[in-house]
C-alpha cells in the first residue's frame, strides 16, 4: 500500500467519529492527517509528512478549541469557561488578589470554579451492552444523557458542594469529563484560565458585577449570555 494511502485511511476514520461526536477535534486531526497523506503524495519524505501534520494538527487544535469555546458567547471575546469563572469569582465572598496569589492558588481556584459552573452540563452516550443502573434498565442503543455538572456537586466527593471553596484538596472535578471520552481541549481551555484570570483581576481591582448575569439558553452547554460588569 503506498504510503498516502495510511494517511488517508486514518482520516477518513476520525472524519467518520467527528460525525459522531461532534467534537471538531477529531476533525481537525482528520484534516491535519489528510495533509500529511498529501504531502505523502506528493513525494516529500516521512519527516516532512509528519512535521507537516503534527504541526497542522496543533494549530488546528486550537482553532477547534477557539470556535467550540467562542460559539457560546454573543461577542467572540470572551469563552464561555472565563466568564463562568469571573461570574463565581465576583459572587463570592473572596478577596481576587488572595485568590491568585501565586500559581498554586491560582490553580485551585480556576478548578474550583470549573467545578461548580462546569462549561459542559450534559453529554449524550448510547448503551453497547444491556445494563442496570439502579434499578433502571438500558437497552443495547439506548441513549443516556450524563449530567456532568451533578458530578462535580456529588456531596460523597465533595464537601458542602454548593460553596466554593478554592482551597478544597478533594476529589477532581469532571467538568472535561473523564476516559476515552475526555475532552481532548482541556489543556489547554485550563491554560487559558491559568493566565487571563490573574491579568484581568491585577488590572482591574475593582472589578463588580453590574447586573445579574443572564445564563444563555443552549442545550447541554452552559454559558452567559451577557455579564456586565462595572470597575
Amino acid at each position: 500500500m503506498d504510503a498516502y494511502w495510511g494517511w488517508w485511511i486514518v482520516a477518513a476514520v476520525l472524519a467518520g467519529a467527528e460525525l459522531v461526536t461532534n467534537t471538531f477535534y477529531l476533525l481537525a486531526i482528520a484534516v491535519a492527517l489528510a495533509a500529511g497523506g498529501v504531502a505523502a503524495f506528493l513525494g516529500l519524505s516521512s519527516e516532512w509528512q509528519w512535521a507537516l501534520a503534527v504541526a497542522l494538527g496543533i494549530a488546528l487544535t486550537f482553532v477547534a478549541h477557539r470556535w467550540r469555546t467562542r460559539r457560546l458567547q454573543p461577542t467572540p471575546q470572551e469563552p464561555a469557561d472565563i466568564g463562568n469563572s469571573v461570574r463565581v469569582i465576583l459572587d463570592s465572598d473572596y478577596d481576587p488578589a488572595e485568590l491568585f496569589r501565586d500559581e498554586t492558588a491560582t490553580e485551585r481556584t480556576v478548578e474550583e470554579s470549573l467545578r461548580i459552573c462546569a462549561p459542559v452540563h450534559i453529554f449524550q452516550r448510547w448503551a453497547l451492552e444491556p445494563a442496570e443502573i439502579d434499578g433502571i434498565e438500558f437497552k443495547r442503543g439506548d441513549k443516556v444523557s450524563m449530567i456532568l455538572a451533578a458530578a462535580n456537586l456529588d456531596p460523597a466527593k465533595f464537601s458542602d458542594p454548593l460553596a466554593f471553596k478554592p482551597d478544597r484538596n478533594e476529589a477532581p472535578n469532571l467538568s472535561f469529563g473523564a476516559g476515552i471520552h475526555f475532552c481532548i481541549g482541556a489543556p489547554l481551555a485550563r491554560l487559558e484560565l491559568n493566565v487571563v484570570l490573574p491579568i484581568l483581576f491585577k488590572r482591574l481591582p475593582g472589578l463588580k458585577l453590574a447586573k445579574t448575569p443572564v445564563v444563555k439558553d443552549v442545550y447541554h452547554f452552559h454559558g452567559l449570555d451577557r455579564l456586565d460588569l462595572v470597575c
